[in-house]
């Protein structure tokens, strides 16, 4: 698999994918935080529509709200409820920890990309190796 992967003179193939590995892993990461902080402005903006706005444009506060988020507020609620927050944040944080795995899966293939070891070479019918020294 070592020489099958081997791209240049100097460069081998399992480093090169590794370091794909890593930047894709980054910006999964960054994508994620993004993701996070957007779902926390949301539920931000939710509170300062209706101070800013007043009672005449709930429906219009709530329907924003369910156009971001992808959840809706019943008739008789105005904020999110705990359980809603915990749905708001926890997509993102399982992808910001799936994006964290790909990146060390990338640094781990990167560092140990030219460190494989060579198959031990089957040893021939009849040969068991150097006998031992007795008395040791």
């Amino acid at each position: 698999m070592h020489r099958v992967l081997r791209v240049g003179k100097n460069t081998h193939g399992l480093k090169l994918i590794g370091a794909f590995i890593f930047f894709i892993g980054i910006f999964g990461i960054l994508a994620s935080i993004g993701s996070l902080i957007q779902m926390w402005t949301v539920s931000d903006h939710l509170d300062r529509c209706y101070t800013d706005l007043g009672e005449n444009y709930i429906l219009d506060c709530k329907q924003a709200a369910f156009n971001d988020t992808g959840l809706m507020l019943y008739p008789n609620q105005v904020y999110f409820n705990s359980n809603q927050m915990i749905q708001l944040a926890l997509k993102p944080m399982a992808c910001l920890f799936g994006w964290i795995v790909v990146f060390i899966l990338g640094i781990m293939i990167y560092r140990f990309g030219h460190h494989l070891m060579p198959l031990p070479k089957p040893l021939e019918k009849g040969k068991l190796g150097k006998p031992r020294k007795k008395g040791l």
